[in-house]
């Protein structure tokens, strides 16, 4: 994986064309490409650049994928993951929650037998700190 960086939006706008010029040259299919961004505008200044280079463009505002269960799971997974590198402890609530996700079709019940077994392997210092803070509220 590379990481670019780029002076302006133009720059990485007209890389990215220039990409999937590159991808539709090597005979993959321009309708099976697809270009997420956090603002609509930014498609819109793509498309542009894409059509300045005879590209095709189906623009589709309606639709938030940001909002999508599927990415909201995406992130989940990617913030734990992070977690797993800090140097604090892992965020085993996030787990337990993607675990909860439908998707996997996990029993509730083995869910909370993993949580059990997440509080249950944690230092008994941590675990008692845990009951107290739960009983002061």
């Amino acid at each position: 994986m590379t990481q670019n960086i780029f002076q302006t939006e133009a720059d990485e706008l007209t890389w990215v064309a220039e990409d999937i010029e590159r991808a539709i040259a090597d005979g993959f299919p321009a309708e099976e490409i697809a270009v997420i961004t956090k603002k609509n505008k930014t498609l819109e200044n793509l498309a542009k650049v894409l059509l300045s280079k005879h590209i095709p463009v189906a623009l589709s505002k309606d639709e938030n994928i940001f909002d999508s269960e599927e990415v909201r799971l995406v992130d989940e997974i990617l913030e734990y993951l992070v977690s797993l590198r800090g140097s604090g402890q892992p965020r085993d609530e996030i787990l337990l929650s993607i675990l909860a996700h439908p998707c996997w079709g996990i029993h509730r019940l083995t869910i909370w037998e993993i949580s059990r077994k997440i509080y249950n392997s944690r230092p008994p210092r941590e675990n008692s700190q845990k009951r107290s803070n739960l009983s002061e509220n």
